[in-house]
């Protein structure tokens, strides 16, 4: 009932624009007088003033209100980008590819959730009343999957990117991290590593993070290899200061010391992110422990927040933004011009690039076509 009121009062508005009879220059009365008028909320008339704005026909102006500006409007739809944090590289890189992708088609609103599930959650419910589609970096927190999964099913478009619930019947656009995974695996173990570690996030409702497990176990088992006590799991952490980044490396230093002083150590690390590769090399200085030469490091470059020392000995499974964030944006459109779709689930292949001095081996540079899983 409420969207009906404030889509009423919308086109009553609307049509005393386009008549000439609020020509431009016309100012319209507050929220608070305007709900008062019409009888209803304020926030329904917030609503609705806000939508003559979205729309082309009014804007807000400091002292002077809202204030009619055309008879004609635009038909710009808006969309809501909704990510941890754009300033962030590696979000920020996704946001250019997607913004790119829209072109000037779509009006975008950027929203930091900070990685809270609850702020998440208020800002969705807010850009969900708002905008006409949301790209969302989701947190995955469970708690927030059954709004998420009501507003896929209400039709509203929602597109999930680099990560996605399980649950949500939603668009997805990430990378192929099985494949990927499986790729790097397969390379350190023709270089003849049979005890590999895995350092992972201890986030089981992340698709990412449980993919790239699944495949560790999986190449690990079929190539015969015992994965007893080389999985080590870490709290998901973003370090924004040098005390929290200090307190990775210790972690990481930790988990390292007490496997390589097991009676049967790994030679090779599989990181899940690019963080605990750049603490794994760290702790490895501090432990007098060659990379390449004692501990061969494979790891995802997903967050370059931190520099890495000696990249060059590093293998890396290298993602492909750009194509990411343009597929994302081709299904935001194709949604907004209301094509009749099923939710997909796009992978986009990745890199395995080797360490310098490895550039030899055959099969891992690659790129397939971008897959889909419905």
């Amino acid at each position: 009932m409420a969207n009906a009121r404030w889509r009423e009062i919308y086109d009553r508005l609307r049509e005393q624009i386009v008549s000439g009879e609020l020509p431009p220059g016309s100012s319209l009365p507050t929220d608070q007088a305007l709900a008062e008028q019409m009888g209803v909320s304020r926030l329904t008339a917030h609503r609705a003033l806000y939508e003559l704005q979205r729309s082309g026909y009014v804007a807000r102006r400091r002292r002077a209100g809202t204030v009619v500006v055309s008879t004609k409007g635009e038909s710009r739809a808006t969309v809501s980008a909704v990510f941890f944090n754009v300033a962030n590289p590696f979000e920020s890189a996704l946001l250019s590819a997607l913004v790119a992708g829209l072109g000037d088609e779509v009006q975008l609103a950027v929203r930091d959730t900070r990685h809270h599930p609850e702020r998440e959650l208020e800002i969705i419910q807010r850009q969900a009343r708002e905008t006409d589609a949301i790209v969302l970096f989701p947190t995955c927190d469970p708690e927030n999957s059954s709004e998420l999964v009501a507003l896929c099913e209400s039709g509203f478009p929602l597109v999930c990117i680099d990560r996605f619930p399980h649950e949500v019947p939603c668009d997805a656009v990430l990378t192929d991290n099985y494949g990927a995974t499986r790729r790097g695996l397969e390379m350190l173990l023709e270089m003849g590593h049979d005890r590999i570690a895995h350092f992972t996030d201890l986030e089981p409702h992340v698709a990412s993070t449980t993919d790239r497990l699944r495949a560790y176990q999986d190449a690990m088992a079929e190539a015969g290899c015992d994965t007893s006590g080389l999985l080590r799991t870490f709290p998901y952490l973003t370090p924004d200061t040098h005390r929290e980044y200090e307190q990775v490396v210790q972690m990481v230093h930790d988990a390292l010391f007490a496997l390589l002083h097991a009676p049967n150590p790994p030679t090779a690390v599989f990181c899940l992110r690019e963080l605990y590769a750049v603490a794994t090399v760290q702790a490895c200085e501090m432990l007098g422990v060659r990379i390449a030469q004692d501990l061969e490091v494979l790891a995802f470059f997903d967050r370059p927040s931190v520099m890495m020392r000696n990249p060059e000995k590093i293998n890396r499974i290298v993602q492909d933004i750009e194509e990411i964030g343009q597929i994302a944006a081709r299904r935001v459109l194709a949604r907004l011009a209301g094509e009749p779709l099923s939710p997909e689930r796009i992978l986009v292949p990745a890199k395995v690039v080797p360490r310098a001095g490895l550039d030899g081996l055959p099969g891992l540079h690659g790129k397939v076509a971008s897959r889909t899983e419905r």
